[in-house]
């Protein structure tokens, strides 16, 4: 029978200063995400009587000096509105100062055509006319594969002289949406609406 030797005092003591050592898995701090602990890091410092009367003169300061700049921007749309009332005569000044407005508010970059787009234009209008009436309406999102795999095959010289005619096309009919009449009360109110939340919130 073998004989058990007693465990080493020595032995048994380094363990125990090594389990003191290590270190605790729980802890008693609140956890806060990442982003709120940064902010936690720099306290903020607490605004004097004289400091909020500061930022009230600021803040009231800056919305006279922006009322001041819309007045002299409405003052500028109305001199060309009224430079437009004399030299086209048609319409009140009210009008031209309106659809100045309306203009300004609508008028955007517009992209050059696309030959991709007119011909997948090409190739949807090309398919409805030979499904007839009979069929149901064709979805470019179902055919657009098959017209990517036909675009494919074409060479750049192919390409545009297949898509020069739809492109002038697509520009004409864009030039007459510019041209066509707008109601422009309709457009003004919206106009209006949108421009007026927006000084809202610049001045608050």
């Amino acid at each position: 029978m073998a004989h058990v030797l007693p465990p080493d005092p020595n032995t048994v003591s380094r363990h125990h200063a090594v389990a003191k050592k290590a270190p605790k898995l729980t802890t008693n701090k609140t956890f806060t995400f990442w982003r709120r602990r940064t902010q936690q890091r720099k306290p903020k410092r607490a605004l004097t009587a004289g400091d909020c009367l500061v930022q009230a003169k600021k803040h009231v300061q800056y919305r006279l000096e922006y009322q001041d700049t819309l007045e002299e921007a409405q003052a500028t749309i109305r001199e060309l509105a009224e430079g437009l009332r004399n030299r086209f005569g048609k319409f009140s000044v009210e009008h031209y100062f309106n659809e100045l407005i309306h203009w300004a508010h609508t008028s955007r970059s517009v992209r050059k055509v696309n030959g991709w787009n007119a011909y997948q234009k090409l190739e949807l209008e090309r398919m409805k006319s030979e499904a007839g009436e009979n069929v149901s309406q064709i979805n470019l999102t179902e055919v657009n594969k098959q017209i990517s795999e036909k675009w494919k095959t074409l060479s750049p010289a192919q390409r545009e002289d297949v898509t020069a005619e739809a492109i002038q096309r697509i520009e004409e009919q864009r030039m007459g949406k510019k041209l066509v009449a707008h109601s422009v009360p309709l457009n003004v109110f919206h106009n209006a609406r949108s421009t007026l939340q927006s000084i809202e919130t610049q001045v608050k």
